[in-house]
């Protein structure tokens, strides 16, 4: 995934950043208002075991809205895009039997999540990625039929992407990538995904626009490479192979014929 920018908000009073923070984030505090207010957690303690790990102290503040009935509406305003969001909640208060909270997310009306329990001096984190956002976006936690108290949130991370989230280059392409990789040396240089993200593609390729990626041209001229060409033919999708000034030697491999797209060599 391309994250191009980041957003990293919480309830918390002010600008932290944890030592114990595995991804060394600073959370910025939210501006609450718009008829809402902020909750201190009850727990002395709140276990964040969950996969993105937000710091202890930044979920022991969050915001909720006036009334049970009443959801929270956060504007994003974030340029035309594409964005992952990951939003964490705890249950700041220990319920009794009699009363509960529970609440579904909206992104501009569509739902993203639900329904959202948050539980007693714990953490629940909640992911919605390939989120369409523009400068209006509106995500709102909308409280249950069923629920006595009103939404929370303690903190959210917002990531921009340039467009829907890819599934990298293509197996077969990777397959006869890494065969050529472990022949010749000079390759070796050659990490990361060959077709992803768009703005950064392998100077050697050339790759489609599928949300799994072929390459369909592959250019190993002037790399010196010496020695037989190992079998890469699972990249079957490539139209063009330069091997000019090289130094290999044999007999030219009968792979070669299996491309069923090949048209310059």
């Amino acid at each position: 995934m391309t994250r191009r920018n980041q957003t990293i908000m919480s309830i918390y009073f002010f600008h932290y950043r944890a030592s114990d923070d595995p991804y060394d984030r600073i959370w910025t505090p939210f501006n609450v208002s718009n008829g809402l207010s902020t909750v201190t957690s009850e727990a002395t303690l709140i276990t964040t075991s969950v996969p993105d790990e937000p710091p202890p102290a930044v979920m022991q503040t969050t915001a909720t809205s006036g009334s049970a009935t009443t959801p929270i509406d956060l504007t994003l305003k974030l340029s035309a895009s594409y964005a992952y969001l990951t939003m964490y909640f705890t249950e700041p208060i220990e319920l009794e039997a009699t009363r509960n909270r529970s609440f579904n997310i909206y992104g501009d009306g569509k739902l993203l999540y639900g329904p959202v329990i948050p539980p007693y001096a714990s953490t629940v984190e909640i992911t919605a990625p390939n989120t369409s956002v523009s400068a209006t976006t509106k995500i709102s936690f909308v409280p249950t039929a069923q629920s006595t108290l009103p939404p929370v949130i303690s903190a959210m991370e917002v990531y921009l992407i340039g467009g829907p989230l890819k599934k990298g280059t293509n197996e077969n392409d990777l397959k006869g990538l890494k065969a050529l990789q472990n022949e010749f040396e000079q390759l070796q240089a050659w990490g990361g995904d060959p077709c992803l993200p768009a703005n950064f593609i392998w100077e050697r390729v050339v790759c489609t626009k599928d949300a799994s990626p072929r390459i369909t041209a592959l250019n190993l001229e002037d790399f010196e490479l010496s020695g037989s060409l190992p079998d890469f033919s699972s990249m079957n999708e490539l139209q063009i192979i330069n091997l000019k000034n090289n130094s290999l030697n044999g007999n030219v491999p009968d792979f070669l014929a299996d491309f069923p797209k090949l048209n310059e060599l």
